[in-house]
């Protein structure tokens, strides 16, 4: 599927678009959401390749925005999309190659390719809806890293109050302008156990070992600091996916499974294979 990959970080990423919607911060005030489109992303199964022996990838539990039928109305006037606008809510793994962020703050090569829609009928609703917290579902992705097993969950109600009507639009906005296809709006990691990129106690030992402080994150240099260092501590907290291990996600609404899906991380030899 062609899915549009959201970044809802602060973070002053060099290769990414900048869309005009905006949604809450993790530290306050309101942050513009960045994003790509990511061309090829399976649905239910999926394996992904190291490019080398430094290549480690951790997954992230993220909500999709996906819509019942074409796309093409939105595609020409994204003003069609409304709070009303039936969608189905899906479950994703975005999987993202830490080292591969550096210095130059480049998004794409750790974010892109290596992603996974879980197949099954998703939760539907409408986008009011969701915005409001009124539609349930969570999503659970377990892998095995050298720390032990690991459970990466979020909840539909960490979407609350995110402006997902503005996303969306943007995003269809966008892609019309430059002429790309969309069929998906991915959420970003939300919620405190999505992602490492969620988890506070992380973020402060990245910022610890960075030496920097809140107030400096609105600087370029203090991101470019920070970005070398997240590899690095996920490595020695053992919090990386060993090769050859499944990654899964289960998507659920109640006791009902609406969604499954499995990536699997290979190591360069097999890629030569």
């Amino acid at each position: 599927m062609k899915i549009w990959v959201t970044d809802g970080s602060g973070a002053p990423f060099a290769d990414l678009v900048v869309l005009p919607a905006h949604h809450p911060g993790m530290l306050g005030g309101g942050i513009p959401y960045k994003g790509a489109l990511d061309e090829n992303v399976p649905v239910g199964n999926a394996d992904v390749f190291a490019d080398g022996p430094a290549d480690c990838l951790v997954p992230e539990a993220e909500w999709c925005i996906c819509f019942p039928g074409e796309t093409d109305r939105f595609a020409a006037d994204p003003s069609a999309l409304t709070e009303s606008t039936p969608i189905v809510l899906q479950g994703m793994i975005e999987g993202k190659w830490l080292n591969r962020i550096g210095e130059d703050l480049a998004w794409k090569p750790a974010s892109l390719g290596n992603n996974l829609l879980a197949q099954g009928p998703g939760i539907t609703g409408t986008l009011a809806r969701l915005e409001d917290g009124e539609m349930q579902g969570e999503i659970g992705v377990q892998y095995t890293c050298r720390a032990g097993r690991q459970t990466l969950t979020t909840a539909l109600a960490d979407l609350r109050g995110h402006n997902l009507l503005g996303l969306v639009r943007a995003v269809f906005g966008h892609c019309r302008g430059q002429q790309l296809t969309v069929e998906a709006v991915n959420c970003s990691a939300r919620g405190p156990a999505s992602a490492l990129a969620e988890d506070r106690r992380f973020l402060q030992q990245v910022m610890t070992a960075a030496g920097v402080t809140p107030p400096e994150l609105s600087t370029l240099a203090a991101w470019k600091r920070l970005a070398p260092e997240i590899a690095k501590i996920a490595i020695d907290e053992g919090l990386t996916v060993e090769p050859g291990r499944p990654i899964d996600i289960i998507v659920t609404a109640g006791a009902d499974v609406v969604g499954r899906g499995q990536m699997t991380v290979h190591d360069q030899q097999d890629k030569a294979q």
